[in-house]
């Protein structure tokens, strides 16, 4: 049986960031499996462009785009606190309208939400059932906490986070359920090959690169990617792509530019490409923080693994539900040398890399998005 599932996040969309992708591609898969699906956004589309058009997505679902106050006129922290309260403001009445329209005609609804301050909702809507999708806990912890007996399930990313929560003793383990990220492999595993993909990039062909996307921020480990070029040969590129301009002005500041190339962002449409111009892929995730050791499944590494090139991998429990010594090279976490001598020995048995790249690609074949869309709504129908 079919479900109706109001999915609301407070986000404006469509926007480059990986949640943005991750929103809009669990629901066209939700939706590809025959449930409707709405899509409960703030306000109007940024730059005229609708988010269907800007991911590529079928048109299967649809977008409620609800009216905010965003004004940058009081700074930015401000036009923040005011999108979001005025978001919540129409919000409540809107969902509280569509669930006593669809209980008049005999539906059930799902209200589906991602983030935590959203989670306000709880109290108001006990009589429906309320989904909270959480990658981890953040700010007022106690809080949230509070409020997870008030719903009826959670989605979580990763088996520990889950752990974590049944110890709270706050909401039971039958109400949680594990859907990692996932990727579209076809989008991610194209034709190019390594000296097409470098010569379309503009990168060279006599380096060995070596690739990192994403945000350049200390829980993800990027600190300890750009030490460990310290202890690389000539021969080597660092090739980073992803983080804002101050972001990026503040690592080149720090670390210099020999041997270390920031491609600055891109449009994800050619993350493929790059991904296929490495020699090898890192993720290099800190064990610092809870998030980054125990909570994050990040997009990128499928990503990484259906491009069919060697990984090498934090060794902290979240990658390893994931990866492991068949699929990837495991390093010490935040450590730039045992990196960079990972690194090497990767590099030197190319036979290993093949061996380890091809081992990776079929893990990943259990991570796509109808896949992800299929544990959902399995769990969805318990609640």
């Amino acid at each position: 049986m079919s479900l109706e599932i109001l999915y609301a996040v407070n986000a404006k969309m469509p926007n480059s960031k990986a949640h943005g992708i991750q929103i809009v591609k669990t629901c066209e898969a939700l939706a590809g499996r025959g449930n409707t699906v709405s899509l409960i956004i703030a306000g109007k589309a940024r730059g005229g462009t609708d988010v269907f058009t800007f991911y590529n997505l079928e048109r299967n679902f649809s977008v409620v785009r609800l009216p905010v106050i965003d004004t940058t006129l009081f700074g930015h922290v401000v036009q923040f606190y005011l999108r979001s309260v005025s978001f919540y403001v129409s919000l409540y009445p809107f969902l509280f309208f569509r669930l006593l329209k669809n209980a008049l005609y005999g539906a059930k609804s799902i209200v589906y939400v991602r983030g935590e301050a959203i989670l306000i909702l709880a109290p108001v809507f006990f009589f429906t059932t309320l989904v909270w999708e959480s990658h981890t806990l953040r700010g007022h912890k106690s809080l949230y906490r509070a409020l997870l007996p008030l719903l009826s399930g959670m989605v979580v990313i990763t088996d520990a986070y889950k752990r974590d929560l049944v110890a709270t003793k706050k909401i039971r383990d039958a109400r949680i359920a594990v859907a990692r990220d996932a990727v579209d492999i076809e989008e991610f595993d194209i034709h190019d090959t390594k000296d097409e993909a470098r010569k379309s990039l503009g990168l060279p062909q006599n380096k060995t690169i070596v690739l990192y996307t994403g945000q350049l921020s200390e829980h993800k480990g990027v600190d300890t990617l750009l030490k460990s070029s310290e202890y690389l040969p000539d021969e080597y590129l660092m090739v980073i792509v992803g983080g804002k301009e101050a972001e990026v002005a503040r690592y080149k500041e720090r670390y210099g530019t020999a041997g270390i190339q920031f491609a600055g962002l891109v449009p994800h449409g050619d993350i493929p490409r790059y991904l296929k111009a490495a020699d090898m892929l890192v993720l290099p995730d800190s064990a610092l923080s809870d998030y980054g050791r125990l909570h994050t499944s990040p997009m990128k590494m499928f990503e990484y693994m259906a491009s069919r090139r060697p990984i090498l991998a934090s060794n902290v429990p979240s990658l390893g539900e994931v990866l492991n010594e068949k699929n990837a090279m495991m390093f010490v976490p935040d450590n730039a040398n045992d990196l960079a001598e990972k690194m090497q020995v990767l590099r030197s048995d190319p036979v290993r890399a093949e061996r380890l790249s091809m081992e990776s690609y079929r893990t990943v074949q259990e991570f796509t998005w109808a896949k992800r869309a299929l544990k959902i709504e399995t769990f969805l129908h318990t609640v």
